[in-house]
């Protein structure tokens, strides 16, 4: 199955891979016939399942993943209106890292050495609608797979047993794809047109939302690889880490142990357009700049001495022009 890859930046960076989640933002282009004994249709999954959609009837939504032979163990998300939480776990240091939007900014958080998390975060100089759009929407839906992508067909609708509590789909991924899987397991003495790619997604037959989703590595031989899976919640508690996560960086945030400085960030300096925000900062965590754009940061208003996007502790001013 071909995949939306996953752009985690900062902790997360090396831990890109492929999620498939609570709800795609891709609507179906065509529509099979009804699927059997029903009036349901690929275009009413796709629309019920969308994060927006999902997220009209639930307070949030919660997916934790397993993916096999990758260098770390699981992960989960957890979105609502206002959060969007992503965390992994990596067995080598042994231990999760966490990027968590918030209160209109990203942090994320990893344990160092000595035990004691280190934040950084992500500061984005606009306005809240501008924020909300450009990166809290945009951000989730990127956490979010499209169960119809390209290269996947399906192969079967049907219902269980009972003909009331599930309605499973099955699909399979062309042959172009199951290359990537071949190397990935080192199954160099299997021919990739004798395995196939198939999957399982399990939906709530009332409601029409996906529950749970697992891909399968079937072998010539009969050897199965259960490669993927995940597991859908809705209307859940906040997970604890996320919730730590936030606690953390928050006091951080207000801490007065360290003097407060001030970054002032000014769009269009000198101009009937300027505007301007402002961070206090106390020094106890990294900091990243991120302006709208189309602009270009300087540290002086004659532009001559560029900005990285790396706050310092000290007063800073920082100015964006066009």
């Amino acid at each position: 199955m071909k995949k939306h890859l996953l752009k985690i930046s900062a902790v997360a960076a090396a831990a890109a891979l492929m999620l498939s989640g609570c709800g795609t933002g891709t609507a179906l282009s065509v529509t099979p016939p009804e699927l059997a004994g029903t009036n349901i249709t690929l275009d009413q999954l796709a629309q019920v399942n969308d994060i927006d959609n999902i997220l009209s009837r639930h307070e949030n939504c919660y997916a934790t993943v397993e993916v096999k032979d990758m260098p770390y163990r699981g992960f989960g998300t957890y979105t609502d209106k206002d959060i969007f939480f992503y965390e992994f776990y990596d067995p080598k240091p042994g231990t999760w890292q966490t990027t968590v939007y918030f209160n209109g900014g990203q942090w994320f958080m990893r344990y160092g050495d000595d035990a004691l998390p280190i934040l950084a975060y992500n500061w984005y100089i606009m306005s809240d609608d501008e924020k909300y759009e450009k990166y809290y929407k945009t951000g989730r839906h990127e956490f979010f797979s499209d169960y119809t992508a390209t290269g996947q067909y399906i192969t079967a609708f049907e219902q269980s047993e009972d003909k009331k509590d599930i309605l499973i789909m099955r699909t399979r991924s062309d042959d172009r794809y199951i290359q990537e899987y071949i190397d990935r397991y080192r199954l160099y003495n299997t021919q990739y047109w004798f395995a196939k790619l198939d999957h399982r997604y399990n939906f709530n037959p009332t409601t029409l939302e996906l529950e749970y989703n697992k891909n399968f590595l079937r072998l010539q031989s009969g050897k199965v690889y259960t490669y993927y899976y995940s597991y859908l919640q809705y209307d859940v508690n906040q997970p604890d880490f996320m919730k730590m996560v936030m606690a953390i960086a928050t006091e951080t945030m207000n801490s007065t142990d360290s003097e407060m400085k001030t970054v002032t960030a000014v769009y269009d300096y000198g101009t009937e357009n300027e505007e301007t925000f402002t961070l206090p900062y106390n020094g106890r965590y990294s900091v990243t700049a991120f302006g709208r754009e189309g602009y270009t940061a300087y540290l002086d208003p004659d532009r001559t001495v560029p900005f990285d996007g790396n706050i310092k502790y000290e007063d800073m001013m920082i100015y964006y022009f066009r």
